[in-house]
């Protein structure tokens, strides 16, 4: 999860590139296209980590509210979550790397093919990811030192 330093950390680093690029270039060489251009596409982006950000909170002040089995339950299933994403952000990051390669190349047909491949292979990545997560439920929970109904709780936060 992200958190708000994180979220501030980019956007002072931002800030930096944006002045360090002005001093190369000077004012009058920023090309405002581009500068409206970025801004259309990176406000979404912005708004989306701040909105995330605070939700991640939000979910933390809930949950430590509810009392140590649901905390040391959601942590637990924060460990798992994290396990099973890894290899959809590496599906996705190769994916990336592919798509823009191809682009590059400006075979826009075969970009077209490969992105219906990846569509096809991040379905399967999730049910696959899905069915591992349901298998190991039980290992993952009996790993940690918890109570029996913590147990329980916790096979039900990983489900759902």
């Amino acid at each position: 999860m992200k958190s708000f330093r994180h979220i501030l950390i980019n956007k002072k680093l931002r800030s930096i590139l944006i002045e360090e690029f002005i001093k190369l270039g000077g004012q009058e060489n920023l090309d405002k296209e581009i500068i409206r251009v970025f801004k259309k596409a990176s406000t979404p982006i912005i708004l989306n980590e701040l909105f995330w950000a605070i939700g991640s909170t939000m979910i933390s002040i809930i949950v430590g509210r509810m009392g140590t089995e649901v905390v040391a339950g959601n942590s637990i299933n924060n460990v798992t979550n994290q396990f099973a994403t890894l290899f959809i952000f590496g599906l996705s990051s190769a994916s990336s790397v592919i798509i823009g390669n191809t682009i590059g190349k400006g075979d826009y047909e075969k970009v077209k093919e490969y992105a219906n491949t990846i569509c096809v292979l991040s379905f399967i990545m999730g049910i696959l990811s899905a069915i591992v997560i349901l298998i190991l439920r039980p290992i993952i929970v009996n790993l940690y030192n918890v109570s029996k109904s913590n147990t329980k709780a916790t096979g039900f936060l990983i489900v759902y």
